[in-house]
């Protein structure tokens, strides 16, 4: 063997470990870019599918602030909100007051008459409760609104439903009287438009004292 080739090879068994060793760190810095690069796009087009934007509010546990006004959206608070109200004038062309009251009263079976015929309804009379949800349910009975009455003793008698109830909640209303009234904690829906069945309500009931 010259002398050379011997030269050669001690050259290439010492740069050979060094030029491995870059090799692998390349290797590395391209896999890491790389799986970086995934994530990101992958982030990306999962906030374009769900409309949102990617920004760091969520991950730093931001509380955003809600920048709509009450009056954007055309409503206004008719009563403080607390655990026994939150009621809002809804929208000028429905006119109703809606959200979430309470009403006190009596079970009653009015015998009303439907499109098909006589019917008998289910419903409470009021004796007490949110006030300002109580007088917009007697002033759309005054405008001629059909759903719901007025008794003679100028209290209101507005429909309710049993169906939706478990058979306690049920038995708590259906047994109550003027000596033992019940509670409800009601939901006031938007009301529909024109053509309602006679026992309609404008009442969701979702607690029963």
């Amino acid at each position: 063997m010259d002398t050379d080739t011997v030269r050669d090879k001690k050259i290439v068994s010492q740069i050979s470990p060094k030029n491995n060793i870059l090799s692998y760190l390349i290797v590395i810095l391209i896999t890491i870019i790389f799986s970086v690069s995934s994530i990101l796009i992958y982030q990306k087009q999962m906030s374009i599918k769900n409309n949102q934007p990617i920004d760091l509010v969520e991950k730093l546990n931001i509380q955003p602030t809600l920048t709509v006004s009450m009056s954007e959206n055309q409503y206004t608070r008719v009563a403080g909100c607390n655990g026994d109200e939150c009621l809002f004038q809804g929208n000028p062309e429905v006119g109703a007051v809606e959200g979430y009251g309470h009403l006190r009263g009596y079970f009653y079976l009015l015998d009303d008459v439907d499109h098909n015929g006589p019917v008998v309804c289910d419903t409470l009379v009021v004796t007490d409760g949110s006030q300002p949800l109580i007088d917009d349910l007697k002033a759309w009975v005054k405008r001629g609104n059909t759903i719901n009455t007025i008794n003679e003793n100028e209290q209101l008698v507005a429909n309710i439903y049993l169906d939706n109830l478990n058979l306690t909640d049920q038995q708590l209303i259906t047994n109550s009287t003027s000596d033992n009234p019940v509670d409800l904690s009601v939901i006031r829906k938007t009301p529909e438009g024109r053509g309602a069945p006679a026992c309609e309500s404008f009442l969701d009931i979702i607690k029963v004292n």
